[in-house]
């Protein structure tokens, strides 16, 4: 009789270990999640509050992402949304003139496997700045987007990386490395069947 039941206690266990996921997935929002994301060997994860940060490992940037409010719900108050989010990046600048913000894409673009918005990467203020005026400040390299999997509720994700620190501890490859692992993370958005 204990043979018999320890047979069926392993197997059970081992079909139950099957077929949850790997470790390297996690689903968002923590409870009751809508998508995945594939979240690279070795990275940290963190959630704070509704927010779900990914540090991929070696590097000094993040991934995160976050639910947005009601208010945006159609193509028109995403691209709004993102608007504000891009115009908050001029603000990190040194000079006397402030750079421009990235303009918002006019159209949907693809982002993840079934998922769609508009997304946007470019320099923060200040490393536009050491390129004209030879500063020392601390460069950053960002990636904003804003998502939906139903056009009923977005999301957005956002992504900032250290230049100079990341170059000066990594080398040069440090960055790429880091832009292809974001990459990774936001091409593997997927939503929950």
């Amino acid at each position: 009789m204990f043979l018999k039941t320890f047979c069926v206690t392993f197997v059970a266990g081992s079909l139950a270990l099957a077929v949850s996921a790997p470790a390297d997935i996690v689903g968002f929002p923590e409870k009751n999640p809508v998508f995945t994301v594939e979240v690279p060997k070795d990275a940290k994860v963190k959630w704070e509050g509704d927010q779900l940060r990914i540090f991929p490992a070696k590097h000094q940037g993040d991934v995160s992402f976050s639910a947005l409010p009601d208010k945006v719900h159609d193509d028109a108050s995403a691209r709004a949304w993102l608007a504000e989010v891009l115009s908050i990046h001029t603000l990190n600048y040194s000079g006397l003139d402030r750079p421009p913000a990235l303009p918002v894409p006019e159209k949907r673009a693809p982002i993840g496997s079934g998922a769609h918005g508009f997304a946007a990467e470019g320099p923060a203020g200040n490393y536009v700045w050491i390129n004209k005026t030879n500063e020392q400040v601390q460069p950053e390299y960002y990636f904003e987007a804003v998502f939906t999997l139903d056009d009923k509720k977005y999301f957005s994700i956002h992504s900032d990386d250290n230049v100079q620190l990341e170059t000066l501890l990594y080398g040069s490859n440090g960055q790429l490395e880091f832009y292809s692992e974001r990459n990774r993370i936001v091409d593997s958005i997927k939503p929950v069947k």
